[in-house]
């Protein structure tokens, strides 16, 4: 994506009303950042914890159950994060 088609986006995004100002925009997109930056952290610590875990025998089974309501509690309808 290129700077005309960012330009585009966000003139877009005001346009349809969902932000009033580019600085909302920046404002925004910045806050989702930061969640999906310390959300990365997070999974990255629990993946090095479960391997750790399995490399010293100790497996536990996969709650794909739980995955998925958890998932879905951070994932809205249109699969934009809450």
């Amino acid at each position: 994506m290129n700077d005309a088609d960012l330009q585009n986006y966000v003139n877009q995004k005001i346009a349809s009303g969902e932000f009033g100002t580019p600085e909302e925009f920046a404002t925004e997109a910045i806050r989702v950042y930061r969640q999906l930056e310390k959300d990365y952290r997070q999974l990255r610590d629990e993946l090095s914890s479960r391997i750790e875990q399995a490399d010293a025998g100790q497996v536990l089974p996969l709650d794909v159950d739980s995955i998925k309501d958890q998932l879905r509690q951070e994932i809205s309808a249109d699969g934009t994060p809450r």
